[in-house]
Order: C-alpha cells, then structure tokens, then sequence
C-alpha cells in the first residue's frame, strides 16, 4: 500500500490551509499507514483492528510498552520538497485502558545511488499522553527531523518508527497502536 497523498498543506478532512507567500501552499502533508510499516526483529506486532458497531477495519501497529520496537519504510524524496527538515505526527490509540504517555520516534535518511543502505538512525522524539483509551490520538509535530545523508532529485528517503519505552517520558504500560504517520514537507 503507498502512502496518502493529502495533497499541498492539506489534512484528511480534505480543506487546504492557507497559500504561501509566492501564493502556492506552503507544505505538503503525506499520511504513511501503519500496515505499511516493516517490522524489524524488535518490531511491533502488525494487526487489523474491527470496530465493534460499524465493523471498520483499521491497520495498525502495536509497539510495546516494554521493548524499544522499531520499523521501518521507504518511499521518493516529495517532487517540490525544499529539502528543509520535515515534521512529523503520530496517529496513534492506546490498545487498552491506561494512563501515562507514549514517546514516539523517527528518523530519516536520504539515500541515493551507491550509498551503504543499512546506517543507523538519528531520532527526533515527541511525546503524547494519554487521553482516552482506544481512542484516537495526534501527537504535537516532532522538532525538525534533521534528514541524514545527502537529498538529491533521486533520492529514496528511508524512515524509521519507533515507540521509545526505555525514555523516562514514556509511562504509560500497555502496547500503542500506531495507525499512520503524517509528515509534512515544505515546498519549493
């Protein structure tokens, strides 16, 4: 599955945000589904939720309260992006009743013809806490996410996702469900 393209500055309710100051919109929004997620050795566990009354079926991705888990994905470098640092937030739900908070990472890079693939990531953290349990959650957007490597035209962009339980921010017991991350990219 690829990501969804929200479109410039857009958000899934569909309305477009203001336009930037060469009157073209300012970011661009890209929803990655958890179920797109590959799960490293640690990795979460991928799941397909149903709700109970209307029978919607949701992908997610249920990372530990316990082990640092972490997955990843790959997709092209946005065609217009301007290569500044890119934000990122957090769709996510409590699996089951609870407390506390949940630290999410990512980390970015840039990869191009003949470089090694396999690196170590660089994370930018944000924390979210818990509002209601198996409800629907956003995080804040993370600080710049300072993209590793060299961004070209031809870049494939490899990211990373992780649920940071060993962070002392991170108190809250049961798995988080990820269901997507929302990057935003800003336009040339």
């Amino acid at each position: 599955m690829a990501p969804i393209y929200l479109g410039a500055n857009r958000t899934s309710s569909g309305l477009a945000g203001p336009p930037g100051p060469d009157g073209g919109y300012a970011d661009d929004n890209y929803a990655i589904p958890a179920n797109v997620l590959l799960p490293q050795a640690t990795g979460p566990a991928l799941a397909t939720i149903t709700t109970t009354t209307n029978g919607i079926k949701v992908g997610v991705a249920d990372f530990d309260g316990v082990a640092v888990e972490v997955a990843n994905f790959t997709d092209a470098r946005p065609k217009n992006w301007s290569g500044a640092n890119p934000t990122a937030k957090f769709l996510w739900q409590p699996a089951a009743s609870g407390s506390g908070a949940v630290v999410w990472g990512i980390a970015i890079t840039a990869l191009n013809e003949g470089n090694v693939v396999d690196v170590a990531p660089t994370w930018t953290e944000v924390t979210d806490a818990v509002v209601t349990a198996e409800r629907d959650q956003i995080t804040a957007a993370t600080a710049a996410i300072s993209v590793q490597g060299t961004v070209t035209a031809d870049s494939r962009l490899q990211f990373w996702v992780r649920r940071n339980p060993a962070a002392g921010g991170d108190t809250m017991a049961q798995d988080a469900r990820l269901v997507a991350v929302v990057l935003t990219f800003a336009l040339t």
